[in-house]
């Protein structure tokens, strides 16, 4: 696993940078697919290479409880970082201080998004592949194009 992937991440190039140096090859599309086709699999795949925090074990904020991931029907993904403890409220988006913190999109959608824009495809290819509207994907494009540059 490459060092940078050690830091927690916040930038487009370390996702890429994980994906890419993953079992020593450059994903393919089919990869990318396998790797999206469960939240679960992609977000210990991410949480792994340090792109997405872990917040598992002791709750720092009451120091009671543990800090497990629960299931949260308000969540964009669906789950958050939740203290077990009744009496303690800390809650957290497992997207919190990540490269995918603040978006409207799934994680699996945002890195088949990368994977595109990584692989040059054209923006009109990518909007008829995930479904998103054309400015969002333009909006993605510039964001991932500004953060590689960097």
């Amino acid at each position: 696993m490459p060092e940078h992937c050690f830091k927690i991440s916040r930038d487009s190039n370390a996702v890429l940078a994980c994906m890419e140096n993953s079992c020593n090859s450059a994903f393919k599309f089919e990869n990318i697919c396998e790797l999206c086709s469960s939240d679960l699999r992609l977000q210990s795949f991410l949480t792994l290479n340090k792109v997405l925090f872990n917040f598992h074990g002791r709750c720092e904020r009451c120091s009671d409880g543990v800090v497990n991931l629960r299931q949260d029907k308000s969540a964009p993904d669906g789950q958050v970082w939740r203290c077990s403890s009744k009496r303690c409220t800390f809650k957290c988006a497992i997207l919190k201080h990540s490269f995918f913190s603040g978006s409207h999109l799934s994680i699996s959608c945002i890195v088949k998004i990368l994977y595109f824009w990584s692989h040059k495809y054209p923006q009109y290819i990518v909007v008829h592949e995930t479904g998103v509207s054309e400015k969002t994907i333009v909006d993605f494009y510039i964001i991932f194009a500004v953060k590689y540059v960097q």
